[in-house]
């Protein structure tokens, strides 16, 4: 499985590349990439239909660096587990609008690339529950929304739990973490956009 991992993620930068970017002029949002149907074929044939997925974004006017955070919920606080960043400078005049690629990793960590004017990847760190699991829940952003310099978007969210139930959650769960209650394992990827490198 870990083989296999390695080779997913650069065929799903691939994926991106040969997909373009997907840009509005004039409009300053993030949104699910909008995968032609092969391209989801793929994704499933791939296993990875529930473990990836694809954001396409574009920059208001200012940003200079966008940044990808991952965080573990302990005590009701969020922690973080690792964190990419893509920047450049003031002088700049191409879009800088891209695409955020994310992958699920069996050892719970998160593989994340952003693509811009180039291509920043990073990895965080794996996670090792108390107990093992029997419950999963997963959220992706979902629908198109403003991006507003200086705040953070969850764009995933990931929970499991020993227990024999799970409630259903959303990415805006994320702020709102005592709402997890008691859940053995809670996981979330931001996407914050600003106006400092």
């Amino acid at each position: 499985m870990r083989k296999t991992a390695r080779w997913l993620a650069p065929l799903l930068m691939l994926l991106v590349l040969f997909a373009g970017c997907q840009s509005q002029e004039g409009k300053s949002s993030l949104a699910p990439y909008d995968l032609e149907e092969s391209q989801e074929e793929l994704l499933s044939l791939l296993g990875m239909r529930d473990t990836a997925q694809l954001f396409s974004y574009q920059c208001p006017q200012g940003t200079l660096a966008v940044t990808a955070s991952t965080y573990v919920l302990e005590n009701g606080e969020w922690v973080s587990t690792g964190e990419g960043t893509i920047s450049w400078d003031e002088e700049t005049e191409e879009s800088q609008d891209g695409v955020f690629s994310l992958i699920y990793q069996e050892n719970r960590s998160f593989r994340m690339a952003l693509h811009g004017k180039g291509t920043s990847t990073f990895c965080s760190d794996p996670i090792t529950p108390s107990v093992e699991p029997t419950a999963f829940s997963h959220s992706w952003l979902s629908q198109e929304v403003e991006i507003r310099l200086g705040q953070e978007i969850p764009v995933a969210l990931f929970v499991a739990d020993s227990g024999n139930q799970m409630a259903s959650f959303t990415v805006e769960d994320y702020f709102s973490p005592e709402g997890f209650g008691e859940m053995d394992l809670v996981q979330a990827v931001t996407l914050t956009f600003s106006q400092e490198a």
